[in-house]
């Protein structure tokens, strides 16, 4: 008997972890691109420079 998956958000849609991004998953990298107010290649591109946490991101300015 298959399990069925474990969800990655609550109810209201906001992810279950707060503190880590998850750019794998398309609905979690467009919530916190729009939460950090980056486009989703900023917000890739920030990723790779600082890593996951969300604490690092915030205090992320991306190039102009």
């Amino acid at each position: 008997m298959r399990r069925p998956p474990t969800p990655t958000a609550t109810p209201g849609g906001k992810p279950k972890d707060p503190d880590r991004i998850n750019i794998n998953e398309e609905w979690e990298l467009r919530f916190w691109a729009r939460e950090l107010g980056l486009s989703e290649d900023q917000l890739k591109q920030a990723v790779q420079e600082v890593g996951v946490l969300t604490t690092e991101l915030r205090r992320y300015r991306p190039p102009h």
